[in-house]
This record gives C-alpha cells, structure tokens and sequence, in this order.
C-alpha cells in the first residue's frame, strides 16, 4: 500500500504491507454474505495504518492499496463464491 499527501510539494509518504489480523465473509448487517471483509493491524506506531498526515494541521491523505489473495477465507456456506473486499 501507499500513502501520499497531495499537499507536499513530494507527496509521496511512505509505502509498505499492512497485516491481515482478520478475514471473514459477511454481509451489510454481519450475517453471511458477499463481502469479504480485512482487518488490517493498527497502532500508534504503524503509520502505515493512519490516514492522515501533520502538515502544519492534520489533514486526510490518499491511502492507495492492491489486494492479493493468498489463502481461502472461510465460509460456513461451503461454497466458493466471488466476493467484494471492505477493508477495516
């Protein structure tokens, strides 16, 4: 993923992985579903995860990811189907 400022004469912050703490399948109200949702590790020293930046005021920045699929996410259903990412 990349994290870059718009604001900055160099916008470019910083770019990396994220891990993956959690994936499961669901739907808009958390039964089974068609979303496949990643909870991604947050902390106060992984900047990776923060969306925004200081540049004399904090500010949003533009948070850019790709998303590989390296293991199946369980689904009770038993089915294999295509599935929407949500990233949390």
């Amino acid at each position: 993923m990349t994290r870059s400022d718009d604001r900055l004469a160099h916008p470019f912050l910083e770019e990396g992985y994220r891990d993956v703490t959690n994936a499961y399948v669901t739907d808009k109200n958390g039964k089974m579903g068609k979303y496949a949702v990643l909870e991604l590790a947050i902390g106060p020293d992984l900047t990776l995860g923060s969306p925004m930046n200081y540049d004399g005021f904090n500010d949003w920045i533009q948070m850019d990811y790709t998303i590989t699929q390296e293991k199946g996410i369980h689904a009770p259903y038993g089915e294999n189907r295509k599935c929407l990412v949500a990233i949390l």
